[in-house]
């Protein structure tokens, strides 16, 4: 077996190569789509929004070549 996937308690589906085989084959659950609707939905509570203000400190404490892709977006749609 090279790779299980589990979501909660459920085992979404399962890979594995048989030996002196160059590929994959991967198998899934069935029944999970069954399942999926008694899962709870996941949010990201902890993910933090970026002001301009944020931004345009660290341009001052680090410069500009060292913000991130999305710092950088957050000055180009402020403009």
């Amino acid at each position: 077996m090279t790779k299980i996937y589990i979501l909660e308690k459920y085992i979404l589906g399962y890979s594995f190569r048989l030996e002196n085989e160059p590929y994959e084959h991967f198998f899934y659950n069935i029944h999970f789509k069954d399942l999926m609707y008694q899962l709870k939905p996941f949010t990201f509570a902890g993910v933090k929004q970026l002001t301009l203000d944020e931004v345009l400190d660290k341009i001052n404490a680090i410069g500009i070549e060292n913000l991130t892709e999305e710092e950088k977006n957050i000055l180009t749609d402020n403009k």
